[in-house]
């Protein structure tokens, strides 16, 4: 395992958990690859939506 990684738990519903199972396969992806890129991808958002607030707070 890599030593810049953290493990996790993350509890949620059996229904969420069914859906992003299928969903990953039917992308060809580990389930743990999926929801890291649902995490980056959110991330990323909110990072640029914070940016776009304080380039409108100085125009």
């Amino acid at each position: 395992m890599n030593s810049n990684k953290k493990r996790i738990t993350v509890r949620m519903p059996e229904k969420l958990n069914e859906e992003i199972t299928k969903k990953s396969k039917y992308l060809g992806l580990t389930k743990n690859s999926f929801i890291l890129d649902i995490l980056w991808k959110e991330f990323e958002l909110l990072e640029y939506r914070s940016y776009k607030k304080e380039v409108d707070k100085h125009e």
